[in-house]
């Protein structure tokens, strides 16, 4: 299912992808895209797009994917730290 919604996504779209298990797997097939902006509150899709020239839009913040990855190495510190 992911992979054939992923087929109407197209270079340049702006999306929002939603936390749960068959957005994530719509983000999975959309790596090869070019240029999308997406808007999502789903670490695990956020992390489909590092390194990636996706730019990436959170409900908090706006950052690159380059940047991306510090945030999300502090996300993850700060859930160990609350185990």
């Amino acid at each position: 299912m992911g992979k054939k919604c992923s087929e109407f996504i197209e270079d340049g779209d702006c999306i929002f992808i939603d936390s749960g298990s068959t957005t994530y797997h719509i983000a999975k097939h959309l790596k090869n895209n070019k240029n999308l902006t997406i808007i999502t509150n789903s670490i695990p899709v956020v992390n489909q797009f590092i390194n990636t020239d996706c730019e990436i839009r959170s409900l908090q913040e706006e950052k690159s994917s380059k940047d991306l990855r510090k945030s999300l190495w502090l996300l993850i510190a700060v859930n160990l730290v609350q185990m």
